[in-house]
């Protein structure tokens, strides 16, 4: 035996030497034997002393940049270079990533231009399971000159717009450390850019081509505006000096390509004196949303007063009033024992829906909020309006405020209707719980504990309103029907008759 005790055919890493004999048997090679560690971007790849194929980083005598990538659940589909603006041969690029994993790549550029282009096989980004992302950054991160961390959410590729891309070495200029990374701009707001005191002193000497010049971009590829303020055009914000006006920007003053509304972006800045530019400095994440608004049923003939209205019908229609640029209404109708919320597309709903439906003479109250972007999130609810179906009274029972009555309501959790019930369709109806969570898990058993049915249903915002098609799966008699909200469980029983 070569190996006495052990298995002397036993090969595990095919490098063509027993696992006895091999310091490294899982691993092709030896310690101290060449490999490669499938980074283009190192030399010297040897076999390590912990039986890893890895590589040295060479010097770099020009700009050190690094690209950290984090990929998502499907890593073989990404790839990634550094081309010369306009196109050429990559001078750095990766693939063969692993998934949901972070790596690091070094890129030594000489002075110039560059573009960076990340990849996507599958033409669905890197938004497979866990959303990956990348960093670009030039001295060992001190400098971001791109930053899509987080939001690979692109088709094919990712890439600046127009053949932009970027220089090194990078510049210094950048807006006030208090604007960088702040993602809840509204178009109000004023961003600013550090002042440089070369431009300052140019007030009075080359007002019209000295100021400050503001580069928005997504780099995802896309919108891309690059704003000059002069110190003779400095922008609509007064009260500054005027030898430090233009490193101020009113965001709503970009009429033409305006900023968009909910995309990140990255914000980077440089300096013109006297007609040279510098360099662009270190991006910043920037992202801008609509400003909330909120909203109620009309108070005023507009088309109808519906805030208050009274002797109404189920064939009745309400108002809200109008929020421009609002994408969605929803209104919530709320009372003792009952809460549904109904959303539409128009600031108008008919009283009139089937599932869980308004009863006459009954009074609710109503609210209503927004969304500004097609239901992805919804402004703050506003004021609560009361509204009377045929001839019931409509205020607060005695010593209870609105508040308390919303509270009664959401007391009243699961709702199952018709029933009794034939078997076929049930409607569930259910509110108050947790709003962080995303789904619920339903389960039907009979009243010897035996499970009849399940489900797993999603929801949003601690609310639920959904039939239920059990199709032949109730024979007649009497069922729990159980809700797991979390760590919370609510039953309610279900007569099934035919």
């Amino acid at each position: 035996d070569i190996c006495p005790g052990f298995d002397d055919l036993l090969d595990t890493d095919s490098d063509g030497l027993v696992d006895c004999l091999d310091n490294c048997p899982t691993t092709p090679g030896q310690i101290g034997t060449a490999c490669d560690d499938g980074n283009p971007n190192t030399v010297g790849d040897l076999v390590d002393g912990l039986c890893v194929c890895a590589g040295t980083v060479p010097p770099c005598n020009d700009n050190a940049t690094v690209l950290t990538v984090t990929t998502d659940n499907s890593a073989s589909e990404t790839s990634w270079e550094i081309i010369p603006i306009g196109g050429g041969t990559p001078l750095c690029s990766g693939v063969g990533l692993s998934n949901g994993s972070t790596f690091g790549y070094n890129c030594c550029l000489p002075n110039g231009c560059y573009e960076l282009r990340v990849l996507d096989s599958a033409g669905d980004g890197m938004a497979n399971g866990t959303t990956g992302g990348y960093v670009l950054t030039q001295n060992t991160g001190s400098k971001r000159i791109v930053d899509n961390s987080g939001d690979g959410l692109f088709t094919s590729v990712s890439q600046v717009a127009n053949n932009l891309g970027f220089c090194v070495p990078v510049g210094n200029d950048a807006v006030l450390a208090a604007h960088c990374d702040k993602m809840d701009w509204v178009s109000n707001d004023v961003i600013q850019a550090q002042t440089n005191p070369a431009v300052t002193a140019q007030l009075g000497l080359s007002n019209s081509n000295s100021g400050y010049q503001l580069w928005f971009f997504n780099p995802d590829g896309g919108n891309s505006r690059r704003l000059l303020q002069t110190h003779a055009a400095p922008g609509p914000v007064s009260g500054p000096p005027a030898n430090i006006r233009a490193s101020y920007l009113r965001l709503s003053s970009i009429i033409t390509q305006p900023i968009p509304f909910y995309t990140n972006l990255n914000v980077r800045v440089r300096t013109q004196v006297a007609g040279v530019y510098s360099e662009f400095g270190p991006a910043c994440r920037f992202r801008m949303d609509p400003q909330c608004s909120t909203t109620l049923l009309t108070t005023v003939a507009d088309p109808v007063v519906s805030c208050g209205a009274t002797g109404l019908t189920l064939a009745s229609t309400i108002y809200a009033a109008t929020v421009p640029g609002a994408t969605n209404y929803q209104f919530e109708f709320s009372r003792p024992g009952y809460l549904r919320r109904i959303t539409t597309a128009v600031r108008q709903v008919a009283l009139s829906f089937v599932t869980n439906p308004l009863q006459n003479n009954n009074c609710y109250q109503v609210r209503i909020r927004i969304s500004l972007d097609n239901g992805q999130t919804y402004c703050p609810f506003g004021q609560y309006c009361s509204i009377t179906i045929g001839t019931a009274l409509c205020s607060p029972p005695p010593g209870m405020s609105l508040e308390e009555q919303e509270e009664t309501a959401t007391e009243s959790r699961l709702s199952l209707w018709p029933n009794p019930n034939d078997g076929a369709l049930v409607n569930l109806s259910f509110t108050g719980f947790d709003q962080e969570l995303t789904t619920l898990g339903v389960d039907v058993t009979d009243m010897y504990g035996k499970l009849v049915a399940t489900r797993t249903l999603a929801v949003q915002d601690g609310y639920l309103n959904t039939t239920l098609a059990f199709e032949g799966q109730l024979a007649p008699g009497l069922y729990l029907v159980n809700i797991q909200a979390g760590e919370q469980r609510y039953t309610e029983r279900l007569m099934i008759q035919r």
